[in-house]
């Protein structure tokens, strides 16, 4: 009866989380018609964001 139990337990589980899976999935809005501009400005933030943590990086190593 015991198995029974946790069986049916794990079952329902996967069945809610399957749900709220299918949910999340439906609620994303896909970027297809980015334009160019907006991936340029991204892609030059990101680049920011990697020199400054390059910097950071090594200004530690050097206080050792």
């Amino acid at each position: 009866m015991m198995w029974m139990s946790i069986a049916l337990i794990v079952i329902v589980t996967e069945a809610i989380l399957y749900d709220l899976y299918k949910e999340s999935r439906k609620q994303e809005p896909k970027k297809e018609n980015e334009s160019l501009d907006t991936i340029e400005e991204r892609l030059k933030a990101l680049e920011d964001q990697v020199s400054s943590i390059r910097v950071a990086q090594g200004m530690r190593r050097r206080d050792g």
